[in-house]
């Protein structure tokens, strides 16, 4: 009977310590805020020059929708090359991201990319300027850009999928200008 107690209670700590092993990396996210947050009504607080480019690239017909956001210090989101990402109002799902290639001059200068790991084909590349932060991210079935308005301040946009492959080059309306010469070579 004693042998039977102390196999059980063996076998449950090492449940618990393989849970802890695999699920050690993610729990720290938990802790923090999100780093892409949600600013609503905050169209209003922008400058007029900042509420005409929400609008162009809302009227733009590649775009699905979009949404004024506020990102967070990508230094303390990610830990140990990882990051839990969500999408503000359009995706339920948390993501985690898995650095690939990070170039950090400082918290205003970097690029940072790197695979969504629960998401086939997904990826997410952020970069930061001193003028602002924008990046991009690939879901299996959603493209969503972060355009800077300055600051932490960015406009996600959601990209309209059928209006993308149902125009030509990408664009109605697109013309193709000829092909430029290539003077470099002559002598």
């Amino acid at each position: 009977m004693k042998t039977m107690i102390k196999s059980v209670w063996q076998f449950q700590w090492t449940v618990c310590l393989v849970a802890m092993c695999i699920c050690f990396p993610y729990y720290g996210f938990t802790q923090s805020t999100a780093f892409i947050e949600l600013l609503p009504g905050q169209v209003s607080s922008l400058s007029s020059g900042e509420q005409q480019f929400v609008q162009n690239i809302a009227a733009l017909a590649m775009t699905a929708d979009t949404r004024i956001v506020e990102l967070g210090e990508l230094k303390q989101q990610q830990q140990g090359g990882y990051m839990q990402l969500t999408i503000p109002d359009f995706e339920t799902s948390n993501f985690i991201v898995e650095a690939e290639r990070v170039d950090w001059q400082n918290d205003s200068t970097y690029t940072w990319s790197g695979k969504v790991l629960n998401e086939p084909g997904g990826y997410a590349i952020f970069m930061a300027t001193p003028d602002g932060k924008s990046g991009v991210i690939q879901l299996e079935q959603n493209f969503y850009a972060l355009l800077p308005l300055g600051g932490d301040n960015a406009v996600l946009v959601k990209q309209n999928y059928e209006a993308a492959y149902t125009a030509e080059c990408g664009v109605s309306g697109y013309q193709a200008s000829p092909p430029i010469e290539n003077d470099c070579d002559e002598e």
